[in-house]
């Protein structure tokens, strides 16, 4: 379907996906829409709680009208995200409802759909109210318009695992204490212990010090269960904070010494190849040189032409390469080619699961640039994993880094594509990358001189 369309229609659409996702830094219409979104969450979360004070009917009908103006702007952002969802999941048969099944979509659902039928619903109706008060998870959203806030989810999602086991632990501990605690205090206290999960409210709070003291032990034994859970609760219940906290140093340690840190090891490791010699892609034009003057013919300066594509040698891949209208090489960020990165062999095919494994071996910002030794091919399912992870460049030995969905996949995505790159004098570890493309205005590719500097762990 998406073939068939006029062709005049595709730059607007894809114009309207830029603005709607975050600006990249140099796309005034996009940054002043994350601005105004940031903006009118905010207002809405405001709003929501000024509606619970009694006022006047016309202050009443101010708040009204400009929390309608909040939810026909969140209305019109989901509608947006509707119709570009194809541009946010390439790969997908059925994006719209890959989209609409998305947590964050169901969130921006939730926070604007109430609104509309608030008129058919009873007003006294407490769930529907508690349904209102979901935009508050909008403030959720800003996190991705933040580099702190992004900073903490990022801690999050790298020391889940440890926090879901300690979280589990802790479930655990309240389980044990609330039927400990019935067969200690049941024959005392038959009203208040009835069964083993009556103890349960008892144990929440004892485990969290919190103590409400409507139900608490009377018993000889129930009290000495009782001390030595509030003991185990100050321990147990401190481990999530303290991996939290722990991840939390380590981030914010690798991002602010990182400029401290970058040069402090064995030296500058070459990773491009001699671009004259470089393996050329099938179709792709043969590079040359042809000497205008020459020193030892006489001459005064030594001068040559040269004739190169835009994908020779070890070369950057913009995404004007595979997407109508996307950035050409000298609208790319050089952030994204600068930065610290890790590098891995792949003896297989590159899976999911192989660069998951990857990624919680390198700390901070080092997963989000990953270099492939071994000239394996990556996998479709591959690219859309480093796509949603929020990988920003990643890299092959391979002339090509896969067919035309991998490339659309990553570029469509503002995932920066290297290709031709020479690993071979380097081990698997986290570097510093400098990939920088020569300034070149609307090209799809460049070359680039790119090489590695051993970071410090």
């Amino acid at each position: 379907m998406k073939k068939t369309e006029k062709n005049d229609n595709i730059p607007l659409r894809r114009r309207v996906f830029d603005v709607i996702q975050i600006a990249g830094g140099n796309d005034p219409l996009s940054i002043f829409f994350d601005y105004f979104i940031i903006s009118t969450i905010v207002v809405s979360i405001i709003i929501t709680a000024l509606q619970t004070f009694d006022m006047s009917t016309g202050a009443a009908k101010v708040l009204y009208c400009i929390d309608a103006f909040c939810m026909i702007s969140f209305t019109i952002e989901y509608l947006l995200r509707l119709l570009t969802a194809d541009y946010l999941y390439p790969k997908s048969s059925a994006p719209v409802i890959k989209y609409i099944t998305s947590p964050s979509a169901i969130i921006d659902l939730l926070s604007f759909l109430p609104f509309y039928v608030s008129g058919l619903v009873p007003p006294g109706l407490v769930v529907f109210r508690l349904v209102r008060v979901v935009r508050i998870l909008r403030l959720f959203h800003i996190n991705r318009y933040s580099d702190p806030l992004t900073l903490i989810t990022g801690v999050l999602k790298k020391k889940a695992s440890q926090i879901l086991a300690s979280v589990f632990l802790v479930f655990m501990l309240m389980y044990a204490s609330s039927i400990l605690m019935y067969y200690a205090e049941h024959t005392a206290q038959p009203e208040l212990f009835k069964n083993a999960f009556s103890g349960l409210w008892w144990a929440v709070s004892t485990l969290s010090t919190t103590g409400y003291g409507d139900i608490y032990p009377v018993t000889v034994l129930g009290k000495i269960i009782a001390i030595v859970i509030t003991l185990l609760g100050m321990c147990v219940v401190a481990i999530p904070t303290g991996i939290i906290t722990a991840g939390f140093i380590e981030a914010v340690g690798n991002t602010s010494s990182e400029s401290a840190s970058l040069f402090s090891g064995t030296g500058i490791i070459d990773i491009s190849r001699e671009l004259f010699s470089c393996p050329v892609y099938p179709g792709d034009p043969e590079p040359g040189i042809t000497p205008v003057s020459s020193v030892a013919a006489g001459d005064e300066c030594s001068l040559t032409r040269i004739v190169i594509g835009s994908h020779s040698g070890t070369h950057l891949d913009a995404p004007s390469h595979f997407i109508e209208n996307g950035q050409t090489v000298e609208q790319l960020s050089l952030t994204r080619c600068t930065g610290r990165c890790i590098v891995c062999t792949a003896e297989d095919d590159i899976t999911p699961e192989f660069i998951s494994r990857m990624e919680i071996m390198a700390s901070g910002e080092a997963s989000n640039r990953i270099l492939f030794k071994g000239g394996r091919r990556i996998s479709p399912e591959a690219a859309e994993y480093m796509k949603d992870i929020g990988i920003v460049l990643t890299g092959t030995e391979n002339s090509s880094i896969g067919d035309t969905l991998i490339h659309q996949t990553l570029l469509s995505n503002g995932v920066v594509i290297l290709e031709n790159l020479d690993l071979s004098n380097v081990e698997d570890g986290e570097y510093y990358l400098s990939a920088a493309p020569i300034k070149m205005e609307g090209l799809d590719g460049a070359p680039v001189r790119a090489y590695l500097v051993k970071t410090s762990q």
